[in-house]
């Protein structure tokens, strides 16, 4: 809505009461959180003062945000970035294709670098796929079976794959064999296909340089080169797919073509077969097309099209639904296993859903990743240059809600707001699980550099557009650094994918150069992924044999610690320890006859 002042039309407050509000709620659960729950709900009379000047000082705090913030947007509603149509950059075409061309190959050079090396350790969940994968031939047969647990084997697995995304595993490991190349490539090959796709709706969807920006912020972007480079690939599988249906929304929506709006739907439902989180892709994208695409349009055939893209995208996920083997997890079985709804059960409060929520509005500038495997623990996920240009992107949505773009965000942002909201507060937000928003992150930090460019006059525009291209090149530089070298070496990242598994299993697989070598079986997650380390022997690099003068007929043994009492002629031949020398287990040799003896009845 808009009225009119002094003979020109000027933006009702809206947007800033929307900003506002949403400013004023996380700074309220935020001060609510620090002090504690039970603090402020649950008094004690015998501090009362104390009680008092905590309500005093949370509801003060969140009330100067929500005054600096109405503020603060209705001086961006007056800013040429907040106000004016988006320009396009002051450059030639060529000079935006070669810029494109270099950011897509940069980026996928980044992918791609020693991808067997880096992270030094694998994943448990997708280590355990390795066997079932292997298990497919390529026919109809192995889709009798829509799904496989996730860890596969174990006990009581808390999540599922489809079948169609094992098969794109098992494409990977015939190219490359059953190597960590091998197994790390889906993953690689996704993120770097994704800067494409990611470019594409930049250029279809921006001004012209909106794909080029699109690009360079993705190639270097820590939060999906990380993703990008470890093995369990599911999430960022589904970025490309989202992608195109993306692309294929826009032009349904432009054209009002039902068949686009199918076409959309299948892409995106392909990625159902991979993660759940396409459920949440799929939510937003049929929420954007049930949006207007003109001023004219009714409200029929927006509601078609938003059926012809959900019609779609559930005959594609439907197969998932079908019974397989006695056994097989049920689809939701990750949903199940924790929700808000479990949380307020368990704490006996309401309190996460407020807090989930709050995380959720904040987490691309404020929260960092809890997950060490995701991100860099204590870090923002955008940083600032990227956060200040998504800001603006986002103000500007907020101001022109039914533009194109702003209506793509809007929708995004409250899809995956509500799912992170019923996911819960633990664990949240998770970096992993909604990596498929790097892209429309992308599209609107792009915007947000377009609009930051344009505002500038219109002699030193050219100026600022190098500037605004010289700072995303530097955010990804930063970037680049910390997901290639800094993450993964660094300790948190080393525990959370349990690297003592890795480490161990690297050592029995030496040792077996040397005589039969097995792992002590249990439950635990490192000797399990040190079993299936040595079984395929998923070495980083080549190693030669353990040097050393020969040593008669022998076997060995590892785990995590050496027997309390070693057998005549065992001995421990190597201390397996952490590159902060914490212990991880041990190999100990026994002579084979002496095993031979043991082994007889």
């Amino acid at each position: 809505m808009s009225i009119e002042e002094g003979g020109r039309r000027v933006q009702t407050p809206a947007g800033r009461l929307v900003f506002a509000a949403i400013v004023g709620f996380v700074i309220l659960v935020n001060a609510v959180r620090t002090f504690g729950p039970a603090s402020l709900f649950q008094p004690e009379l015998s501090w009362l003062v104390v009680w008092l000047g905590m309500w005093i000082a949370t509801l003060g705090a969140a009330a100067a945000g929500v005054a600096v913030a109405y503020r603060a947007f209705a001086w961006f509603e007056g800013t040429r970035a907040g106000r004016d149509p988006l320009e396009p950059l002051p450059f030639r075409r060529g000079t935006l294709v070669a810029l494109t061309f270099a950011a897509v190959a940069a980026g996928t050079a980044l992918r791609f670098a020693d991808l067997a090396g880096r992270p030094p350790s694998s994943l448990l969940d997708d280590l355990t796929l390795i066997a079932p994968t292997l298990e497919l031939d390529g026919s109809f047969r192995d889709f009798l079976r829509p799904l496989r647990a996730a860890p596969y084997g174990v006990g009581k697995p808390f999540a599922t794959v489809g079948v169609l995304y094992l098969e794109l595993s098992r494409w990977s490991l015939g190219l490359w064999g059953t190597t960590l190349t091998g197994i790390r490539f889906p993953a690689a090959f996704a993120g770097s296909l994704s800067i494409l796709t990611g470019a594409l709706l930049g250029r279809t969807l921006l001004p012209r340089g909106g794909g080029t920006l699109a690009a360079l912020v993705l190639a270097g972007l820590r939060w999906h080169l990380i993703v990008s480079r470890w093995s369990w690939a599911v999430a960022i599988v589904v970025v490309p797919l989202a992608d195109v249906a993306t692309f294929l929304l826009v032009h349904a929506r432009r054209r009002r073509s039902l068949p686009l709006a199918a076409a959309a739907g299948l892409a995106c439902g392909l990625g159902a077969h991979a993660y759940l989180v396409a459920w949440v892709a799929g939510a937003a994208l049929v929420l954007w097309a049930a949006m207007r695409a003109g001023d004219d349009e009714p409200a029929l055939p927006r509601i078609l099209r938003a059926a012809a893209f959900a019609g779609a995208f559930a005959l594609v996920a439907s197969p998932l639904f079908l019974p397989g083997s006695r056994g097989d997890p049920p689809y939701f079985v990750r949903s199940g296993n924790h929700n808000v709804l479990s949380e307020i059960r368990y704490q006996k409060s309401v309190f996460p859903l407020f807090g989930a929520m709050a995380d959720a509005l904040a987490a691309p500038w404020f929260v960092p990743e809890p997950a060490p495997w995701a991100d860099l623990p204590g870090r923002s996920r955008l940083g600032l240059i990227l956060g200040l240009c998504l800001a603006v992107g986002f103000g500007r949505a907020f101001l022109k809600p039914r533009d194109e773009l702003s209506g793509l965000l809007l929708a995004h942002a409250v899809a995956a707001g509500v799912s992170a909201v019923a996911q819960g507060e633990s664990g949240h937000p998770n970096g992993y699980r909604y990596v498929y928003l790097t892209v429309p992150a992308a599209l609107g930090i792009a915007s947000g550099l377009l609009a930051l460019a344009g505002s500038a006059p219109r002699r030193a525009r050219r100026i600022a557009a190098l500037a605004g291209i010289g700072a995303v090149a530097i955010a990804g530089t930063l970037g680049a650094r910390d997901a290639c070298l800094v993450w993964p070496q660094a300790r948190p990242t080393f525990t959370q994918f349990r690297g003592c598994g890795t480490l161990l299993g690297e050592a029995a697989h030496r040792w077996s150069l040397r005589g039969p070598a097995e792992v002590d079986g249990g439950p635990d997650a490192d000797l399990r992924i040190a079993a299936i380390v040595q079984r395929y022997a998923l070495m980083r690099r080549p190693e030669p044999p353990p040097g050393g003068p020969p040593l008669s007929p022998s076997t060995f043994r590892v785990s995590l610690a050496p027997p309390k009492t070693l057998a005549p002629g065992e001995r421990v031949v190597e201390r397996v320890v952490t590159p902060w020398g914490k212990p991880c287990g041990v190999v100990v040799r026994s002579p084979a006859s002496d095993v031979g003896r043991q082994a007889r009845p």
